[in-house]
């Protein structure tokens, strides 16, 4: 099972709570698929998009961020974009067309992540 810390959210200079968190990951050789779940319960004035981190291996170094997509499944279904950055164990989320995700108590984001690690 994967930890991910309780400041696993970061937007700027602001932190959002978390009502709950789950992560589990595999690796095969290099390749590393980590699944999450993250539901909000205090966002605050959090805007924007979702800085995250706490990835269990370092991302190989490709000059290129790694992409996948996460879905809200508690209450919208939206999809959102995020990636996970080149040679680094946090990444970001983002709307479709590159805007802010929606920061509402109780929404709750899944994603599967596979990437190499370096």
């Amino acid at each position: 099972r994967l930890q991910i810390s309780d400041r696993f959210l970061e937007v700027g200079e602001f932190f959002c709570d978390l009502f709950s968190q789950f992560g589990i990951y595999t690796k095969v050789g290099r390749i590393v698929t980590l699944t999450f779940r993250i539901i909000l319960t205090t966002p605050g004035t959090a805007s924007g998009g979702l800085i995250w981190s706490g990835a269990p291996f370092t991302c190989a170094t490709t000059n290129q961020q790694v992409p996948f997509i996460v879905r809200e499944g508690a209450a919208t279904g939206q999809v959102y974009q995020g990636w996970i950055d080149s040679g680094s164990t946090s990444g970001q989320m983002y709307s479709l067309g590159g805007g802010s995700i929606a920061w509402t108590t109780g929404y709750t984001y899944y994603s599967t992540i596979t990437y190499p690690a370096a």
